[in-house]
């Protein structure tokens, strides 16, 4: 039973290589200022400058964060505060440039983009509640 668990256990890791490396590379980050953030569906990080740009990644600037995408098609692709882009190796820059959208106040709706997002919103903020009252005791329904 020990060597089928091992089994498993290496071919994920293996698999999960393989994805990564699947990975298409389109680009490079340059001119990083504020805060930028990626996010590839599962993770999301900083933008650091000259950091790899992946086909089907989705850039977020805050509104003091600005970054310029440069693409290996020979596109240039600027990131202005509160603004977001998936990027997609099929498209010529009118298309790139066309599917930047403004983010403003809804940048954090948008960036966590559903179930995942909003699930590990209400955690972060449930943890928060319980680490203010002190306790892991929830609160009465009722005076009784």
């Amino acid at each position: 039973m020990l060597k089928k668990t091992l089994t498993v256990a290496a071919c994920a890791l293996l698999c999960g290589a393989v994805l990564a490396q699947q990975a298409a590379l389109i680009g490079k980050s340059a001119e990083v200022k504020g805060l930028v953030t990626v996010s590839d569906g599962s993770t999301v990080r900083s933008v650091l400058e000259g950091a790899p740009v992946v086909d089907g990644t989705r850039y977020v600037t805050s509104s003091n964060g600005a970054v310029l995408l440069r693409m290996d098609n020979g596109c240039d692709v600027r990131l202005q505060p509160s603004q977001a882009l998936v990027v997609r190796d099929k498209d010529d820059c009118p298309a790139l440039w066309a599917a930047i959208q403004n983010v403003g106040d809804k940048a954090v709706a948008g960036f966590l983009g559903g179930g995942t997002g909003l699930a590990l919103l209400g955690a972060t903020l449930g943890s928060a509640a319980l680490l203010k009252t002190g306790s892991n005791d929830p609160a009465p329904i009722s005076g009784q």
